[in-house]
């Protein structure tokens, strides 16, 4: 009897064991489906992402337009060479500061430095151009989807994740943003980057005070530490206020060690950004970029669009000076610039998504990580409105918050639509039909619209470029196209003809003054109408015309060809 009954158990035993095995190997096989498909997953988002980014860049691209791109390639190249953070773009203003070097180049005083600092790095890997600038910003683009995923899945789930992903990627807004170049990809990511570390220390700080370790567990300082970080490399990319650390960081801390929290955020954003306030103060004497502050007497009446930087050193007061001066030109600059960016404002995405952001306030809840986000967005986006009115009317800068903006309007745009307690198929129509509405631009730019224009200084640049000597210093309009497409020294055009020969006292010699079709053309800025009077061609020199409504002067001869006359 007893034998049977060890039977029995032993038995039992290996049926047990048995079933323990193939629990685990049912585990095993569904944690290695759900991993097949989640990879799977990823890969298909990835491939669209890359599918509409080649596709649109194919389509639509045919050089860099924008100012900015070419002046952060340009930069990039001299620290791929070794020179530091320099510029071949010598403004006027800038000569209060420092002056042109040996190598042809002088600190850079207006941009910021991570942006070309990183791009230097890929073209060491695959060589300058532009094809090499908007593969960054493609880059950036991709990398921008998998944070937004990230986002939406931790206030939604993967669904509403995955259907952000798929929008942002289609959209035309983000599409457009990567081919301008203008650094907005990169800060977008990294200010989407900081919003996400903020959100995950929200959650980890409210889960330490409910297990009422608020005052011994170690973890609340490292999540500051993190979004602190994040936030300067933001600043250090350009683009972005410095003011937009004040929201963020409402974000992330709450209740308890709130002063520690936000002392470990600012040290670390900090730290971050030393290296760069220490070039500034070696380079020109002051913390930040000499020419930056300056930015608050552009759009003015005194100073239309950048026409500033054309002044040379001892013609422009100071910005404080100005200000006590002429405050009213102020107030009317913020005016003009509140009414320039009511448009692009609203094109941060597509005109279906947005109001479902504005009206985001209404459906989430008050004490929700949603609220909180939405709240911290719209405080942003108020901050950069003001900013960007305030100094520069760069409306680049606003776009920065197309990642963050399209999340949190198809996030809330889904939660309603579950809230209605239609039917899934009902649902899936409508969710079908938004994703039609915002494919359309996308699809039409990509399938109906041709090859933007080549812009029409491209062939004379060209010939700048194959025409003249390593050595040459050109005046120009065009001064970051120049340095960039051209490869050549680049002097803005200063305010007056005569100023010509004042660089000459100050070591710049001028070689040859470039007018593209903007300083010729019947819509001349008005800054630019001393170098069509008649007194002006005592400083010109010999015209050489290269065509398309453009003019070359010559005035030492450079040539590195026999002829660099019309192109056409």
């Amino acid at each position: 009897m007893a034998v049977d009954e060890t039977s029995q158990t032993a038995q039992n035993a290996r049926r047990s064991h048995q079933a323990r095995a193939r629990a685990r190997h049912r585990d095993l096989t569904e944690r290695l489906n759900v991993f097949a498909k989640a990879v799977g997953l990823g890969v298909l988002i990835v491939l669209i992402g890359i599918g509409a980014f080649g596709r649109f860049y194919s389509i639509r691209f045919n050089g860099l337009a924008s100012a900015d791109a070419m002046d952060a390639g340009q930069i990039a190249e001299q620290l791929r060479y070794g020179r530091g953070l320099s510029t071949r773009v010598i403004r006027p203003l800038a000569l209060s500061y420092a002056g042109v070097n040996e190598d042809g180049v002088m600190p850079e005083m207006l941009h910021a430095p991570l942006y070309p600092l990183l791009l230097s790095w890929l073209f060491k890997v695959r060589g300058g151009g532009d094809a090499s600038v908007v593969m960054f910003n493609g880059l950036a683009f991709l990398l921008t989807g998998w944070v937004l995923y990230a986002i939406a899945r931790r206030l939604w789930e993967k669904t509403t994740g995955v259907v952000v992903v798929i929008l942002y990627f289609v959209s035309v807004e983000a599409l457009g943003n990567v081919l301008t170049a203008s650094g907005a990809s990169l800060t977008g990511l990294l200010i989407t980057l900081a919003i996400w570390a903020a959100l995950r220390q929200r959650e980890t700080l409210e889960a330490i005070q409910e297990q009422s370790q608020g005052l011994t567990d170690r973890r609340w300082f490292i999540g500051p530490a993190i979004v602190g970080g994040l936030f300067g490399l933001t600043y250090l990319a350009g683009l972005a206020s410095l003011l937009l650390v004040l929201p963020l960081a409402f974000l992330a801390i709450t209740r308890a060690r709130r002063l520690q929290q936000a002392a470990v955020m600012a040290i670390v954003a900090l730290v971050v950004m030393v290296p760069w306030f220490v070039h500034n103060l070696a380079a020109t004497h002051t913390l930040f970029p000499a020419l930056s502050t300056y930015k608050l007497l552009t759009y003015t009446d005194t100073y239309p669009d950048n026409s500033v930087f054309q002044q040379l050193p001892g013609q422009v007061p100071s910005p404080a000076s100005f200000i006590v001066a002429h405050p009213g030109e102020l107030v009317k600059k913020v005016a003009w610039g509140l009414t320039r960016l009511y448009r692009p404002v609203a094109r941060l995405v597509s005109p279906y998504l947005f109001p479902f952001f504005l009206l985001g306030g209404l459906w989430f809840g008050a004490a929700s990580p949603r609220r909180a986000l939405w709240r911290t967005v719209m405080a942003m986006l108020a901050i950069q409105v003001l900013t960007i009115c305030l100094y520069e009317h760069n409306l680049e800068a606003i776009m920065l918050f197309t990642p963050i903006v399209l999340c949190l309007a198809a996030g809330g745009g889904l939660q309603a639509l579950r809230g209605t307690g239609a039917s899934r198929l009902s649902q899936g129509l409508v969710i079908g039909a938004v994703f039609a509405v915002v494919l359309f631009p996308t699809v039409g730019s990509m399938v109906l619209g041709g090859r933007v224009e080549i812009d029409r200084s491209a062939a004379s640049l060209g010939l700048l470029r194959k025409g003249l000597t390593s050595d040459a210093v050109i005046a120009t309009d065009k001064a970051p196209a120049v340095a960039w497409s051209a490869s050549k020294q680049a002097v803005l055009l200063p305010s007056k003809p005569e100023d010509l020969r004042v660089l000459e006292e100050q070591g710049i010699t001028v070689d040859y003054v470039y007018f593209s079709h903007k300083v010729l053309g019947p819509e001349i800025r008005p800054y630019f109408q001393p170098w069509r009077s008649e007194k002006a061609a005592e400083y010109l020199g010999k015209p050489l015309a290269i065509g398309y409504g453009e003019m070359l002067f010559e005035r030492n001869d450079k040539r590195a060809v026999g002829d660099v006359g019309s192109t056409g």
